[in-house]
């Protein structure tokens, strides 16, 4: 790499000085241009691919909370632990769906 940015350094410098300018911009132009295409391309599969929403995973912590609220305040405790209950639910049936 340090070798073909000697050469084109060089070439730049050896270039007139109206020229040194255009070839400059040409050079970080293309640089970019191949570096930015290559680089966004995994990153769009690899996001393609993740889940976006896991209502099993956000249930279960919700279990563990509503049951502590259970004994402090029970009517907040109840909604929560209904409410974790209906995403371990919803989780479990989305599990076995796309599965």
């Amino acid at each position: 790499m340090e070798e073909l940015a000697a050469e084109i350094a060089n070439l730049i410098d050896h270039a007139g000085l109206d020229e040194r300018r255009d070839l400059r911009e040409l050079a970080i132009g293309v640089l970019r241009e191949r570096t930015d295409s290559a680089a966004s391309a995994p990153a769009v599969t690899a996001t393609a691919q993740s889940p976006v929403f896991n209502p099993l995973g956000i249930g279960l912590p919700l279990l563990l909370v509503g049951v502590v609220l259970v004994f402090l305040f029970p009517p907040v405790g109840l909604l929560i632990l209904s409410f974790a209950a209906a995403m371990v639910v919803w989780g479990v049936v989305a599990a076995v769906r796309f599965r």
